[in-house]
């Protein structure tokens, strides 16, 4: 798949790929704020980019803030971030512990640096995965059990845009990034692939069945869906 990437005002970076399934141009902002542009293949990149210069305001409006991970932040539910600067070290470095999630960084990059908050977030990340582990699959056999479903198998995964899945054998799938939404989102994730059990497509009768077990469902799909699974950080520069 061909792709080229294009810088365009205000150090807005643009990948502008040629797809052989393009018909028509389409424009995407992914759950990390990377912005792309699909193309036909017999388009030009110019074209790419001019439409993307047409509608600059718009991806300016709709990227996520990139933000800084912050000494003291709280991770998902249980874990605290801190930032430890030490001298001699050559890179930076986490540890996960019970309830603290440490970052270890040489002194002299300050844990604004890029390197750092990649170590960071990779390191929220794996908490993330352990709170994950440990609530969310006990919480779908309570609600399964209460509410008379039958599944098969459940796994923690990092998902880049969906917030689970379920496929025609009743396996069912959560997205990690599920620990920084609140109880009653997360409920709502499981009743909805819950109910992916009994109904593999989103028809009247899936929504229905989602109703009886969920009756807030569609104001929690919203707070949900206006949620991006990446780890959360501050919008303000340190």
């Amino acid at each position: 798949m061909p792709a080229k990437q294009f810088s365009l005002d205000d150090n807005l970076v643009v990948t502008i790929s040629k797809r052989k399934s393009s018909r028509n141009l389409r424009l995407s902002i992914k759950p990390d704020g990377a912005v792309h542009v699909s193309i036909p293949l017999w388009a030009t990149y110019r074209s790419g980019v001019a439409f993307a210069r047409s509608r600059q305001e718009w991806i300016m409006a709709k990227r996520v803030p990139q933000g800084y991970l912050i000494d003291g932040q709280i991770i998902g539910r249980s874990h605290r971030l801190h930032f430890v600067p030490r001298s001699g070290l050559s890179k930076p470095a986490s540890r996960l512990l019970t309830g603290r999630v440490i970052v270890n960084y040489p002194r002299e990059l300050g844990m604004n640096d890029t390197i750092v908050q990649r170590v960071a977030e990779v390191a929220a990340e794996k908490a993330l995965r352990k709170q994950a582990t440990a609530v969310l699959p006990g919480r779908l056999a309570e609600l399964a059990a209460e509410h008379d479903f039958t599944y098969k198998s459940v796994k923690i995964k990092r998902l880049k845009s969906r917030w689970g899945s379920c496929d025609q054998d009743k396996n069912i799938v959560f997205n990690l990034f599920m620990m920084q939404l609140s109880d009653a989102q997360i409920d709502y994730v499981i009743f909805h692939e819950l109910t992916h059990t009994n109904h593999l497509n989103h028809s009247t009768a899936f929504w229905a069945d989602l109703a009886k077990v969920c009756p807030s469902y569609k104001r929690l799909r919203r707070e949900v869906h206006a949620q991006k699974p990446i780890v959360k950080k501050s919008p303000d520069i340190l």
